[in-house]
């Protein structure tokens, strides 16, 4: 008998077949079963999760082989996917690495884990034997058990041999269907690149059939959504979803670096799982602003970063809410180390394609923004300019407002080049050129530098229409000359404020103080308004390049979020600090430069 099933199972699992990946795997389940003569065969993956704070592992149906003289009519969840904790899976797991063993046998009270145990007594079953799969890149690790189910206890002893050449079967044949599936992904990438290079570069047109059509074949979700990279703007934009709850328009959606669990995933620049998103919302100080609009409520989710193939920077971010168990879509299933294989393994090539096409978006994009922050004095300067032409030949007009109407054009002239000036000294960091290549230093009177910056944002002033007159320069600034680049500490005064009289708070009157002093070892500048203030949230992040916080953004004020980075680096490149000593009413800025910067 026992030579007879040896013989039965090897010619069976060696037969001749067309079938390939996940088909090949059903065949094999059906033929052990109908040989074994089990009631029911099972394949269940086990899959862990080293993506979460703590190490996780669950068990999924992989596919479940029920013989016709049994009436499988019942569905639970636990008998489609659970965790690891007190089940049969467990209980094979444990034995096979305890005691050396090929299989695992018990009957009925000998096994008091099971999770089905409605099945077990519905259809009278009482003996299991669990077989384990060994991972084919790792013999060490189970990442499978075939379960097999009977009424009646079979008459079978060499279950060590049989589950030899079983487990080595199916071993082989789960490996090749995730390489059927590395295989299949990376051609379905390719087709679609290629169909959409057709129509030119489209970066949008490019993702909506990977996060729609081709993602889901490979890791089935309920909801899937791609987030870019906005170095201007300092933020992940939502740039295809399946879709988002209550939201009509995606550039509605974005997260912060480092912001709820799907910044934080770009910050980390690793792949974050979370098995309950209930759990985070309760206890987690990163929770969603957005979620995806899914059948079920959201349960568990997976952010995969796409990092930048030149550098190790993030690029874009994968977000999958809502899996679904293979062998039951009813059921939600946990995310796992073999999803993120596979999700990683496709976005090394979406990285290549997103970083090249994202080149001449940025650039694109960046020259836009450019242009309209270049508009307003560009517009302001050529209105003056068509009044003086309209009035030049009346007498009264160029008596009384011609010399207004020049220093306007000059103003504004001004304001544009220091516009100009700020991105001039991002390019410059970012080109990170040495610092006798950045800088031009002369000998320059502090208060002149601070009076300059104040004078060239007038045209700032009169724009949102505050009080010129209450940005008050303290008299009791030093009278002390300082060895420095005037034009980059021109360009530090005058962004700090020129941000207090974009972001005043209309419900608070505009004032501004500049004041310095002397200590031992510093010069100590401290700039004070009463605006519209800080998230203390966004402490750590207003210095970055792009970045502009939910306060200022809600604001609707242009800007690229370069100029308080700018004024960062111009500080500390002269050995200088500059902190937030208050963040609202008012906003408190200090900065300290070391007296080594004085004239001697």
């Amino acid at each position: 008998m026992d030579r007879t099933i040896l013989n039965d199972i090897q010619a069976a699992l060696l037969q001749p077949t067309t079938k390939t990946g996940i088909d090949l795997i059903i065949e094999l389940i059906q033929k052990i079963q109908d040989i074994t003569c089990c009631g029911i065969c099972s394949l269940w993956s086990i899959n862990s999760n080293d993506y979460n704070e703590n190490r996780f592992k669950s068990t999924s149906l992989i596919y479940r082989q029920v013989s016709n003289s049994i009436c499988y009519d019942f569905i639970d969840k636990e008998d489609f996917v659970h965790d690891m904790g007190r089940c049969f899976i467990n209980d094979v797991v444990k034995s096979i690495i305890s005691n050396k063993y090929n299989y695992y046998e018990c009957d009925v009270s000998g096994c008091c884990n099971h999770r089905s145990k409605k099945c077990i007594d519905n259809l009278h079953l009482c003996y299991f034997v669990g077989i384990p799969i060994y991972d084919h890149d790792n013999t060490s690790e189970i990442s499978a058990i075939l379960k097999l189910s009977y009424q009646i206890k079979p008459n079978i002893d060499c279950w060590d041999d049989i589950s030899v050449i079983i487990g080595s079967f199916l071993s082989l044949s789960l490996y090749r269907n995730h390489l059927l599936k590395e295989q299949s992904l990376i051609k379905l990438l390719m087709d679609n690149y290629r169909n959409n290079c057709k129509t030119g570069k489209n970066i949008k047109a490019l993702l909506n059939p990977i996060i729609k059509n081709i993602l889901p074949l490979f890791c089935k979700c309920q909801g899937v959504s791609f987030f870019i990279w906005d170095s201007y703007q300092n933020r992940f934009n939502l740039l295809e979803t399946t879709g988002i709850k209550g939201i009509t328009d995606i550039q509605d959606v974005f997260y912060q670096l480092g912001e709820g669990l799907t910044g934080l995933a770009g910050m980390r620049k690793r792949t974050l799982i979370y098995n309950s998103l209930e759990e985070e919302r309760v206890n987690s100080d990163h929770k969603e602003k957005w979620i995806e609009e899914t059948l079920d409520k959201g349960e568990t989710m997976m952010i995969v970063p796409i990092l930048c193939p030149s550098g190790d920077s993030t690029i874009g971010l994968l977000r999958f809410v809502n899996k679904v168990n293979f062998a039951n879509e009813k059921f939600i299933d946990y995310f796992n180390d073999k999803d993120v294989d596979l999700i990683s393994f496709a976005s090394n090539y979406i990285a290549l394609l997103i970083d090249y096409m994202l080149r001449e978006t940025s650039q694109n994009d960046f020259i836009t923004k450019l242009s309209h922050e270049f508009y307003t004095p560009a517009l302001s300067i050529h209105k003056t300019a068509d009044q003086i032409k309209r009035y030049k030949d009346d007498e009264e007009f160029m008596k009384t407002r011609f010399q207004s109407y020049i220093q306007d054009i000059i103003y504004y002239a001004e304001f544009q080049q220091w516009q100009a000036t700020t991105n001039l000294y991002l390019s410059k960091n970012r080109l990170d050129l040495p610092f006798d290549k950045r800088y031009r230093l002369t000998e320059v009177l502090l208060k002149n530098i601070i009076t300059k910056s104040k004078s060239i944002a007038i045209p700032i002033a009169r724009k949102v229409k505050v009080k010129f007159d209450n940005i008050v320069i303290d008299d009791n600034i030093p009278h002390i000359y300082i060895h420095v680049d005037e034009t980059a500490f021109v360009t530090i005064f005058y962004n700090l404020l020129t941000n207090a009289i974009k972001y005043n708070d209309p419900n608070t009157p505009f004032y501004v103080n500049i004041s310095a002093y002397e200590t031992e070892e510093n010069i100590v500048v401290t700039i004070v308004d009463y605006g519209i203030g800080i998230n203390i949230m966004d402490a750590n992040k207003i210095f970055q390049v792009g970045y502009r916080g939910e306060n200022v953004t809600s604001y609707n004020t242009n800007g690229f979020g370069v100029g308080l980075p700018v004024v960062k680096q111009i500080v500390e490149d002269f050995n200088g600090t500059i902190k937030i000593l208050n963040y609202h009413a008012p906003t408190k800025f200090e900065i300290k430069f070391p007296k080594s910067i004085i004239s001697k």
